[in-house]
């Protein structure tokens, strides 16, 4: 087990949050997240994803080390910088595949096609996220995130892993034309597609627009549902 000092309360946060989702999916199987430091509105600001193998992350005697050890850098937890998920389930890669990949962009200068976070490499889904929703009528969210000051997104983690094509056709009835949120303007419509990025509970919203009068950035955090 890592020292304290690094196995922090956020870290322990977020692997719950983790083990929560990706319970239901194919242990054999990876989560994507990514992290940077730059305003999340600016093109060059976007790194590259972390794999998550759902196997290694659900250890109860060594899941929370290994996110340690797969997230972190060689000083730091990154804790300063904004943090992506995907709710998108990858076919797993290990050691080799990683290798293969690497050898492909240093051959060709772009990522290999089944690398990244894309529709037709999810194998499944874990759930939908609905940005600032303010329907009543909708069931209670799995998880609350707060993204910003005032800004939430609400997770609902699915019972068993879906299709991509059906959870965008459930994101569909959810916020697209004709449906309730659309019409209402209770919820934000844009960017949704079953594999998008979404924020989990760690890290800062590094948005230019909020950093406060102390040069500080707000923490993303979960927010009490109960």
């Amino acid at each position: 087990m890592k020292t304290a000092s690094k196995i922090t309360p956020q870290l322990e946060l977020l692997r719950n949050f983790l083990v929560d989702l990706a319970s239901r999916a194919d242990p054999n199987s990876d989560l994507l997240l990514t992290k940077f430091r730059g305003d999340p509105e600016s093109k060059g600001s976007w790194g590259v994803s972390n794999r998550i193998h759902i196997a290694a992350l659900l250890d109860e005697a060594s899941g929370l080390d290994y996110l340690h050890d797969t997230l972190s850098g060689r000083r730091t937890m990154f804790t300063d910088c904004n943090w992506y998920m995907s709710l998108g389930v990858f076919p797993h890669a290990d050691k080799a595949k990683l290798a293969e990949w690497d050898a492909y962009y240093n051959k060709n200068r772009k990522s290999h096609p089944d690398s990244g976070r894309s529709l037709d490499n999810a194998t499944a889904v874990l759930g939908l996220v609905i940005d600032d929703c303010e329907l009543d009528d909708l069931p209670t969210p799995s998880e609350i995130v707060q993204t910003s000051p005032n800004s939430q997104q609400h997770f609902y983690f699915f019972e068993q892993p879906e299709s991509v094509n059906k959870t965008n056709a459930m994101i569909g009835r959810l916020t697209g034309s004709g449906s309730v949120i659309k019409s209402t303007g209770k919820g934000d419509t844009s960017g949704n597609n079953a594999i998008r990025w979404v924020r989990p509970p760690y890290g800062k919203n590094t948005k230019a627009k909020y950093l406060n009068e102390a040069g500080e950035h707000p923490n993303v955090k979960l927010v009490d549902n109960s």
